[in-house]
């Protein structure tokens, strides 16, 4: 609370956050599994 009083905003949202679970979820259903790999703004990169 006091945090949110300060001003202080999470980088990512709730909707955000939980997009970049589902998405993984949904691309697997459709045959494009993402296991193994590092994901960032959704695509495979480099670590």
């Amino acid at each position: 609370v006091r945090l949110a009083e300060e001003g202080f905003k999470a980088p990512l949202d709730l909707v955000d956050g939980a997009a970049r679970v589902y998405d993984p979820i949904v691309r697997g259903e459709a045959g494009d599994d993402v296991n193994g790999v590092f994901l960032k703004d959704y695509e495979a990169s480099p670590w």
